[in-house]
């Protein structure tokens, strides 16, 4: 793509003046910052429609069409797409940032990086080196991380396709009790088990989601999971304090984050379950990298597990004194968010379904909060003027907050309130869907789930719920907005194209076929229709004049390419207000982010 001057462009529209005399003084062009040209730049308008040129002055856009538009201005800067794609830059729905990965502290070592086997044995011997016989080694397998080769965040290696043994770690740490997190499970070596005291008679626990995985001769392998894990980690005596990153080193590396996300093509994003301290960190980067960061919404997130909880919830939402869509076009506040169940990786309860998890066959799954706290807090948060988003992951989860949602809406009418329920990974029943569209209940999807989770939904799922999770198409048909977004498993809109369109997982299976959308859609959801969710449809979201100019430059045409390829498609540059921004070589189309010191 090539980039011109005002100067080149001034010199050669000078030169062009002597030849024609005072008659430019008549047509005199009128002076812009930007002008993209020769383009494919789909505008995500309500007819889809492409255009070769748009014209930007002062972050917004003045003009779209073909490029006889652009002799009518003179620009600071024309960017000559030569042919590539150009699409509205895209709008997240759920995005946690942050520092990710903290310092470890004595006694612990960090496996995320480690994505072979041969690659945990060396940090696990180097870790063990530094600490006396019979002393715990911890270790995070939980790979928050993403590859083609190593999707899941399960403890499976590249070259040993399976989850470690004790046999195996005890090869590499003999002599000290070793547990190794690795999401949903712990993984620990024999000396740790004998200290805890599991052996082959101990039996499996009575109630509860846990088990102490065994080998066809009844030898416990040294898997345990979820309860059982948990109470091993409680068992081994607690680390010491974990070295703490310096004020402005954790300021920075909130700063990295929003900087990768918009390498990724994301220009605006939604912020989940955020607090007074965030809110005022994401302010204050605004503040110092105002124009070279992603516009952000940020949900204050709540919880009520208890009543005590409850009235603390009430409390904070009559202090806050402001609501939904305060604050300015860098930072606002967004959503209400609060949770129900949990999620299908490391949160627990699990999610609340009506059928039971495959893997534990009496379990359902459990609630974080008891929905008639929820009922308390929602109509206040309604008639205090709050947009509520609810993680509702599990099919049952979503008909009791569509049901609480009801009666909220129904005592205090609200026209507009763009409530939604977030993730809905098993969809509800047919009444449910019904209901929110008679409700304008919404649905905030992060369709990269379908292929990055998938080895967590194929553990935890069967039937039906397994192959139409995250059912996109089903969600449309019933007339309900549809809003994308990632929420790290990974980062990278492509991911969440690719799986929208494919119905592929991270095995290569299609998964329901049926609740398959278009690319246009899909592409829709992740700009225009997400935009919606943050009440910014008229202002981001498709390349239309008056709207802000951002923009995501692709490698390749998404439109005309393989869809088994998208997810390799890559962000070239990312427009954020008219303001130009490449993105390095080499970079990977997703993100997670890790957090080191700062030299």
């Amino acid at each position: 793509m090539k980039m011109f001057s005002r100067r080149s462009l001034v010199a050669a529209g000078c030169a062009v003046a002597m030849g024609i005399g005072s008659m430019t003084a008549a047509f005199a062009a009128t002076e812009v910052d930007l002008i993209l040209t020769n383009g494919k730049i789909a505008t995500v308008d309500a007819q889809n429609n492409f255009v070769t040129t748009v014209v930007v002055d002062k972050g917004r856009i003045l003009a779209t069409g073909d490029a006889s538009i652009a002799s009518g201005y003179t620009a600071s800067k024309t960017l000559d797409l030569g042919g590539k794609t150009v699409l509205p830059g895209f709008v997240d729905n759920h995005v946690h940032p942050g520092p990710r990965e903290p310092l470890v502290a004595p006694g612990e070592v960090d496996l995320v990086h480690a994505y072979t086997w041969a690659e945990n044995e060396k940090a696990l011997r180097e870790a063990v080196k530094k600490l006396p016989p019979g002393v715990w080694l911890r270790a995070n397998a939980f790979r928050r991380y993403f590859t083609d080769a190593e999707p899941a965040t399960v403890w499976i290696n590249e070259d040993v396709k399976k989850i470690p043994t004790r046999q195996m770690l005890d090869k590499v740490v003999p002599n000290n009790p070793l547990i190794v997190r690795a999401s949903q499970l712990v993984v620990a070596n024999s000396l740790a088990l004998r200290m805890f005291g599991i052996t082959k008679d101990t039996p499996q626990p009575a109630a509860g989601d846990g088990k102490i995985e065994k080998d066809a001769n009844g030898e416990p392998t040294g898997v345990l999971w979820y309860s059982v894990g948990d109470a091993i980690e409680a068992f081994a005596p607690p680390l010491p304090p974990t070295p703490k990153l310096s004020a402005r080193d954790e300021f920075l590396g909130y700063k990295d984050f929003f900087v990768n996300m918009r390498h990724l093509g994301v220009t605006s994003l939604n912020i989940a379950a955020a607090n007074q301290y965030t809110l005022r960190l994401y302010q204050n980067l605004q503040g110092e990298f105002k124009g070279e960061l992603p516009r952000m919404t940020v949900q204050p997130g709540l919880r009520a597990e208890d009543f005590d909880a409850l009235q603390k919830n009430l409390a904070a939402l009559e202090g806050y004194g402001w609501h939904t869509g305060a604050g300015n076009e860098w930072v606002k506040l967004g959503a209400i968010k609060m949770f129900l169940d949990g999620g299908y990786t490391f949160s627990r309860p699990w999610p609340i379904n009506s059928e039971p998890h495959k893997h534990v066959e009496t379990y359902k799954g459990g609630w974080r909060s008891e929905p008639d706290y929820f009922y308390h807090v929602f109509k206040r948060a309604h008639k205090l003027g709050w947009q509520l988003g609810i993680h509702s992951a599990g099919d049952e989860a979503s008909v009791i907050i569509t049901n609480v949602l009801e009666r909220v809406i129904k005592e205090s009418p609200r026209e507009d309130h763009r409530h939604h329920l977030i993730h809905v990974e098993v969809g509800p029943p047919e009444a449910t869907y019904q209901k929110m569209k008679e409700l304008g209940i919404g649905v905030a999807l992060q369709p990269n789930f379908t292929y990055g989770l998938q080895p967590f939904f194929s553990l935890a799922l069967k039937g039906e719920q397994l192959a139409r999770n995250n059912p996109a198409r089903t969600i449309l048909d019933h007339g309900l907005k549809l809003t994308f977004g990632s929420d790290e498993r990974p980062y990278g809109p492509m991911y969440g194209l690719y799986a929208a369109v494919t119905r592929r997982g991270a095995d290569g299976k299609v998964y329901g076929p049926e609740e398959a959308i278009t690319l246009q859609q899909a592409i829709r959801a992740y700009t225009i229709d997400a935009a919606w969710q943050t009440f910014d449809e008229k202002t981001r979201g498709s390349i239309e004049p008056g709207k802000v100019a951002d923009f995501a430059v692709l490698s390749d045409d998404i439109f005309t390419i393989d869809p088994l390829k998208i997810k390799e498609l890559t962000v070239l540059q990312t427009i954020i207000n008219g303001r130009i921004f490449d993105t390095p070589a080499g970079l990977p189309n997703y993100y997670h982010p890790v957090q080191q010191p700062r030299k």
